[in-house]
């Protein structure tokens, strides 16, 4: 939808007495405000006031405007020009002949960033537009959507269809039974209670620690109770519901974590369940999401205000006259075809992802195994499979594998073949942005390196989403690592898999980097060559880890093991790790701080550091401490280093934990980049402080500018080529 903001200043923008002109766009220039992109020969060549105050723009972001909420949160700043005029934000249109057929073109300034989308003309027979919505999500006219979208699914989507469910029942469903007086009973029931051909739905919500234990949680004191039927009116609002949903479906059989559970108290419970997380959800008949619940008692069903659903229709003039044509504001229109960055920031996601569930680390295992899920949102229902994603808005798609954009001729969306491990779309997966680029066309071709992209950029997505308990940042990923295992092992690749990092893929895994402020976790999550060790935003899904032809590897593994908190659980949860590499180990010293502010992101640790060329090495520890002038606390027994002028090479170094930053690190290189033509290269590595005897830890990563390669190597053969232990 748009705001009111926008949609009258567009309608309105030649009736002066309704949107005022603050100046023309030659004075707007010479004010030197941002004219980037835009050719401007518009008939009245003015600026016009937009939103006044900040505290509109942010009221229209929260509605769900998709101009507004383009903006990025960094480039929403006060601009005292603007300020000057009245307003907090100004807008433009460029008005072409309407004989010439080129669409207007609408530009919003806030700050110092100008954000330009056309407005496309609406076509009323456009059959996957739907302007039918009720003003409660729970009507009938909504299940009829929803029931729509699954009776195609199965008989139309050959994808869906090959994931069939197999005949798998789980340990514990919860069972409903359907009384002659039309209400509802509830009981749990184990497995050997159920045919062996019983369908069952899912169910993905959050977790509510707020509620009543005893009622609606299953533990070892509450199995007898909770064995026997009771009525369902005793359970919170969003069991009722579900209730509804699964006698419209006929199935009464459902699997719920807190039911189909016990939670004995014991150590690692939730990460033993979770290593089932595929079986259980991957064989469900359809997972129901509470998706706009933050609580059980927020349910499943809502009221809405439709007029802020639908898409908003414009009535726009070319000259002013008074006859107007209809058109849809590209930025809301054309979300559905547009590849990431920039589909983040529309209509879809943005109707979808502010939703409490999506933010919950623990429901992307669950919306990734499921055949089918209906997401119920506070204002739309929403449906994914494999595929095809739909809403109330658009029922027939918003988006699939195999759309192409015809307005982008290098941009090309690989079948559903090219895919062999089936991310779905709802996620926006960051590696489509990459992964369709022409260059990479040999990827196709290469499975393993398909799956990890696959990888990372679910790892990038789950990553940005809430983990309640931080010790369980590697349990949520342990189902879709298991899957990962098992498709490697098909594609005969090394399998093992620590801490979050795939054996295969060192030493280059090990160059992930902090997007922003990090801490360490309170309680012990993963060694610090893992992104598990620490809580903030991590960059995962790069070419620092996946690499490229012109890498070449500095270092090589010597060992590497962890240790589970469960015995046999290899992808979940552990307790320590270690990783042995043999490769160049130098040392740098700070020259200059400084702090980098990331988009979004709080500050991080960004410093430049020079790298002493190594000259001949000192035969002891103290001369080693007077070359750096060092503690000698941190000149560990098996290093000495000296400096050796005239060469100094610079590297930037981000600290993992901006409290960790010190003057002083060991810098060991993992991968040298040779790019053709000019003698330059880059180096790149994890930067190292002594964690004990003949033990390290990694406290950040570092990299070069572009390095003569003379250079490069005078660096690397001064070196002291060791072993390293990192844990």
């Amino acid at each position: 939808m748009i705001c009111d903001v926008c949609r009258l200043g567009l309608e309105n923008v030649w009736d002066r007495s309704k949107v005022k002109a603050v100046c023309t766009l030659a004075e707007w220039k010479e004010l030197g405000q941002n004219m980037t992109g835009a050719y401007w020969n518009d008939t009245q060549g003015f600026i016009y006031g937009h939103h006044v105050t900040r505290e509109s723009l942010f009221r229209s972001r929260d509605e769900g405007c998709t101009i507004c909420t383009a903006f990025q949160l960094r480039d929403i700043i006060d601009n005292p020009i603007t300020a000057n005029f009245g307003y907090y934000s100004v807008f433009a249109v460029k008005v072409y002949d309407a004989a010439t057929h080129k669409l207007p073109l609408l530009s919003v300034w806030i700050g110092k960033i100008r954000l330009g989308t056309y407005l496309d003309p609406f076509d009323e027979n456009d059959p996957d537009l739907n302007f039918s919505l009720e003003e409660y999500t729970g009507d009938d006219l909504t299940w009829s959507y929803i029931k729509s979208w699954n009776d195609r699914c199965l008989r139309e989507h050959a994808p869906c269809i090959e994931a069939q469910p197999a005949q798998y029942i789980p340990e514990r469903l919860l069972r409903l039974s359907w009384n002659t007086d039309k209400s509802i009973s509830f009981q749990v029931v184990s497995r050997d209670q159920v045919s062996d051909d019983c369908p069952y739905l899912t169910l993905s919500h959050c977790w509510d620690p707020s509620l009543d234990l005893s009622q609606t949680m299953l533990t070892t004191a509450s199995v007898t109770t909770l064995s026997e039927k009771q009525p369902l009116e005793v359970l919170p609002k969003l069991y009722q519901d579900l209730g509804i949903i699964a006698r419209r479906l006929d199935i009464n059989h459902i699997w719920v974590d807190r039911f189909c559970i016990v939670h004995d108290g014991t150590v690692g419970w939730r990460h033993k369940e979770a290593a089932k997380i595929q079986q259980i959800y991957g064989n469900g008949y359809l997972n129901i999401c509470a998706t706009g619940s933050s609580c059980d008692d927020d349910g499943l069903f809502f009221n809405r205000d439709i007029s802020r659903i639908v898409p908003t229709i414009i009535s726009f003039s070319f000259d002013g006259s008074g006859q107007t044509e209809r058109y849809r504001v590209w930025h809301e229109k054309q979300w559905a075809q547009e590849p990431p960055p920039f589909r983040e920031h529309l209509a879809w996601h943005l109707a979808l992802d502010s939703q409490p569930m999506i933010k919950e680390a623990w429901s992307t295992q669950e919306r990734i195994f499921a055949p089918r899920s209906v997401h119920f949102g506070r204002r739309q229902i929403f449906w994914e499979c494999t595929e095809v994603n739909c809403c109330e808005v658009h029922p027939r798609t918003v988006d699939t594998f195999d759309q192409t954009n015809t307005n982008r001729p290098n941009y090309v969306v690989k079948p559903l073949s090219y895919r062999p491990y089936r991310l779905k779309r709802i996620m926006r997966p960051d590696w489509r942005d990459v992964f369709d680029r022409p260059i990479l066309d040999d990827v196709a071709q290469n499975p393993p390196l398909q799956l990890m992209y696959d990888w990372y950029s679910l790892l990038k997505y789950n990553l940005g989403l809430k983990i309640s308990t931080p010790h369980d940042k590697l349990a949520v990923f342990s189902a879709i690592a298991m899957d990962i295992q098992q498709r490697l092992a098909q594609l005969n690749v090394e399998t093992e898999y620590l801490a979050g990092i795939w054996k295969y893929q060192l030493p280059q895994a090990l160059c992930w980097s902090v997007l922003g402020a990090c801490s360490r976790s309170k309680s012990y999550s993963g060694p610090s060559w893992s992104w598990a060790a620490l809580d903030g935003e991590i960059s995962v899904l790069d070419r620092n880890v996946l690499g490229d032809e012109y890498d070449f590897p500095l270092s090589t593994v010597v060992s590497a093991s962890v240790t589970p908190v469960i015995e046999g659980d290899i992808t979940g949860d552990v307790v320590d790790g270690i990783i042995t590499l043999s490769g160049p180990l130098f040392a740098a010293t700070l020259i200059e701080k400084k702090m980098v502010e990331f988009f979004k992101h709080p500050v991080t640790s960004d410093t430049i550091f020079e790298v002493p060329v190594l000259g001949q090495q000192p035969q002891t520890r103290e001369e080693a401490r007077t070359a750096y002038d060092w503690p000698s606390a941190l000149i560990p027994p098996n290093i000495a280093l000296k400096s050796s002028p005239p060469y100094r090479m610079p590297l930037d170094i981000s600290f993992d934990i901006i409290e960790e930053a010190t003057d002083s690190v060991f810098c060991l290189p993992l991968r040298w980049t040779k790019y053709p033509g000019p003698r330059a290269s880059f180096l790149s590595g994890i930067a190292l402080l002594p964690a004990g005897e003949n033990r390290y830890k990694r406290v950040g990563y570092w990299s070069t500018e572009q390095v003569p390669m003379d250079l490069a190597e005078v660096v690397l053969d001064k070196s002291l080529f060791t072993n390293v232990s990192i844990i």
